[in-house]
């Protein structure tokens, strides 16, 4: 909903109606007032800091708009509840929304102190009217006090369709919770659409006509319970799970019975890789998804990669991607992400950097094959790493997925390092005869040749000074192999060259 950071002072002091005025303002017909009243009551605005619904402020502003305000029960059906909460208030307000759907939002303070004699009086009168909640949201709490107020809505919520659960829970002391599950409205939510639950260990039992779902740090979720859900929810448009930490049996045998999502729109996945490439490997969805995926601290998930079939049919259909290539210095760790913003994908792979083994295998945990980039002609790089370099076996290993690139674009700023060790990697992985890893074979003659259509590789002027001797014994070995000659050229020129055609 919408949020305006609006003193009420300031909002009443622009009405001359406040002081008796008869100005055009104070002549509006009690029509138009309603309607001007109807969207406030959507807006929030901060009133000495704490957050109330706008539409309060206006029934402060002149006896006229307040009786109009007091007669208007659509007003009063929203709550924020904050410390400042009464239960005077809250009955009140209970009584002028006059039956009508509730929009409920908890929002939790810094301190806490008085939270059994303040805020729960309150929740307990609100969860008593759980049959009229359609819309709910908790957020700001710990765990502890998230649950207590789950506790009191423990009856049925027959018309809720959003519920949004943000429990404040540090992964550091996540890993030491016992675990334990929160009941929803007693399992029973049968209209709810769209649920986001962070932090809070839920129950998913009930979800069974979701739109869209989103969990994230959900350290005792179970995720065959999580597949059930997800069986359960065929209509589902939006999908965002982040694991923290593996919940299925490693014994699973492929391939499995799938879960069709056909409705899916756009799905996120965020974990370790293992988690991430079981969740994919047991969903199959349209080839329209937007998909972004993060996997980081691979482990060798040799049986899910070949069953991603979904995702695979995504990346195969891509002709344009972007790399970046970075060091993450905060984490010790490379990031390697692959975008393709015309087909809405992005994968990111994450491993440290001590797992780098500088080998002729490289990193062969992390399951770049799960990428399948068949079709992919034009390649931008955008940044390759600096402060540490990777082996070129990585660079191999995406070369491998690429058999009909044509063009390779390096869009990477200058840094202070010198310009063949920066490419040289890359260059490596290039030239025939290069070293393929364990899993793969070279071709019949004994010599890998990445990339056989490759043809042009594109850089900034001021890098194409300082390539001319590892770019010329690149493409002489490439031309002894018979492939095409590969032609080195500045964006530059690129650049001029599209834009006169155009």
């Amino acid at each position: 909903m919408p949020h305006l950071s609006i003193p009420s002072t300031v909002v009443r002091s622009n009405y001359p109606a406040a002081s008796g005025d008869r100005s055009a303002v104070s002549k509006l017909p009690l029509e138009l007032l309603s309607e001007v009243f109807l969207i406030l009551a959507g807006t929030t605005v901060k009133e000495y800091g704490v957050p109330v619904v706008a539409s309060d402020v206006v029934a402060q502003v002149c006896w006229k708009w307040r009786a109009l305000a007091l007669s208007m029960s659509r007003l009063w059906q929203r709550f924020i509840v904050t410390e400042r909460c009464t239960i005077i208030t809250v009955q009140e307000r209970l009584l002028r929304s006059n039956m009508r759907p509730l929009e409920v939002q908890i929002l939790g303070w810094p301190t806490s102190t008085t939270f059994a004699e303040g805020l729960l009086p309150v929740v307990r009168a609100i969860a008593g009217q759980s049959r009229r909640v359609k819309y709910f949201v908790v957020t700001g709490l710990d765990l502890d006090y998230t649950e207590l107020i789950m506790e009191e809505f423990s009856e049925t919520a027959p018309i809720l369709r959003t519920l949004y659960i943000d429990a404040d829970v540090q992964e550091v002391l996540q890993e030491a919770l016992p675990a334990r599950t929160l009941s929803l409205f007693g399992g029973q939510t049968p209209q709810l659409l769209r649920a986001t639950v962070i932090g809070a260990p839920v129950s998913l039992d009930s979800f069974s006509t979701l739109k869209k779902l989103v969990l994230q740090n959900q350290i005792h979720t179970s995720v065959p319970k999580l597949l059930s859900a997800l069986r359960r929810c065929p209509e589902l448009q939006e999908l965002n799970l982040g694991f923290v930490r593996r919940c299925w049996d490693k014994n699973t045998s492929y391939p499995t019975d799938p879960i069709d999502l056909p409705c899916l729109k756009q799905l996120v996945l965020d974990g370790k890789q293992d988690d991430v490439l079981h969740t994919l490997a047991h969903v199959t969805f349209p080839t329209t998804t937007s998909v972004s995926l993060w996997m980081f601290y691979g482990a060798v998930a040799e049986r899910e990669a070949p069953h991603c079939t979904s995702l695979q049919t995504i990346t195969s259909r891509i002709k344009h991607a972007e790399i970046d290539f970075v060091t993450d210095l905060v984490h010790a760790s490379f990031k390697l992400t692959v975008t393709s913003p015309a087909d809405r994908f992005v994968a990111t792979f994450d491993w440290l950097m001590d797992g780098e083994d500088d080998g002729p295998h490289g990193q062969p945990s992390m399951r770049f094959d799960v990428l399948r980039l068949s079709a992919l002609e034009h390649l931008t790089v955008k940044a390759i790493p600096t402060s540490r370099l990777t082996h070129s076996a990585e660079w191999g290993r995406l070369f491998d997925l690429m058999p009909a690139l044509k063009k390779i674009e390096f869009d990477v700023p200058h840094p202070h390092i010198d310009a063949v060790n920066l490419f040289s990697p890359l260059i490596i992985a290039l030239t025939p005869g290069s070293s393929r890893a364990k899993h793969e074979a070279p071709d019949a003659e004994g010599i890998v040749v990445r990339c056989p259509q490759l043809e042009t590789m594109c850089v900034a002027a001021f890098w194409r000074l300082s390539l001319p001797g590892v770019y010329l014994e690149l493409a002489f070995k490439r031309l002894l192999d018979g492939r095409a000659a590969l032609r080195l050229r500045s964006r530059v020129d690129v650049l001029s060259q599209v834009s006169t055609e155009t």
